[in-house]
């Protein structure tokens, strides 16, 4: 029988989590050219909130969207770099 633990952290979550820090620089970097290429008036509009890194071990920073409350995006930096809504991402 399987038991799952809703606190336990998975290998892949830390093995993301090691990458982000050591490649901490990169990271900022791609999140601010992903930013500007998505909307050039993202710094009035999308306030950062969360740095989720799923069980898969993906890494997504989630922002809440001021004009829009009910609807955020995550930009995602690993495995894959692009910018999703929240909706599509969770």
């Amino acid at each position: 029988m399987l038991h799952f633990n809703a606190t336990q952290i998975f290998v892949e979550q830390l093995r993301s989590y090691g990458l982000y820090i050591d490649r901490e620089k990169e990271m900022i970097a791609s999140i601010e050219k992903l930013m500007s290429d998505f909307s050039t008036n993202f710094d009035n509009r999308f306030i950062p909130k969360t740095l989720l890194i799923k069980r898969s071990g993906a890494i997504a920073l989630l922002c809440d969207d001021v004009k829009n409350p009910d609807e955020g995006i995550a930009i995602c930096l690993f495995p894959e770099k692009c910018v999703i809504s929240q909706d599509d991402y969770l």
